[in-house]
């Protein structure tokens, strides 16, 4: 099963086809991304009778595979491209749908990056801003109260890094923690750097 296969038995799961219902008990989810399709799967399991809704084209929320654009069965990845060995439920759901994940090459010490249209390496001084940013967000770990209020990404605009570095960390950031800097808590951003 691949995961296009996989998201759409997630989403029959989800939408309630050929399932055991407990009677009455009915549940309706905002979000077919994998947090919702697995809660939808989930539910079900437990007898529920599971509606999920979704607002976007597609289901998986920021796992999109972008395939029309590609010839010759290429692809490239448009939302979410890397988990970790932390990441316990999604490995977990992995092995119960015999999901095998396509290993990435390891990153190198420059990536090459696209942005504003230009491929670009990122210059030594590039990475030093990257690595000050992660230095800063470690060193403030402190004062809680006042950092749980903040986003992350208050951060980056504190420190006014190079554009290139600046892309570079909140590329980092969504997929180190699968979130928008915006909607990342800045105290715990500094509890995992």
């Amino acid at each position: 099963m691949n995961r296009r296969e996989f998201l759409g038995a997630a989403a029959a799961v989800g939408l309630g086809l050929g399932s055991r219902r407990r009677k009455g008990k009915r549940v309706i989810l905002v979000g077919a991304g994998l947090a919702g399709l697995a809660a939808a799967h989930e539910l079900q399991a437990a007898g529920f009778s599971v509606l999920v809704l979704e607002a976007r084209d597609h289901l998986g929320g920021r796992v999109l595979t972008l395939r029309r654009q590609f010839a010759d069965r290429q692809y490239g990845e448009g939302g979410g491209e890397f988990f970790a060995a932390s990441h316990t439920t999604l490995l977990g759901y992995l092995r119960r749908f015999h999901l095998r994940p396509e290993l990435g090459r390891p990153a190198q010490a420059r990536p090459l990056v696209y942005l504003d249209g230009r491929r670009r390496r990122p210059s030594a001084g590039v990475v030093t801003e990257v690595d000050r940013f992660w230095r800063a967000a470690e060193s403030i770990k402190g004062a809680a109260k006042e950092l749980d209020a903040r986003p992350a990404n208050s951060l980056l605009e504190e420190l006014r890094l190079d554009p290139l570095a600046s892309f570079l960390v909140l590329r980092q950031l969504q997929e180190r923690f699968l979130a928008d800097p915006d909607s990342l808590s800045l105290l715990f951003l500094a509890e995992q750097a």
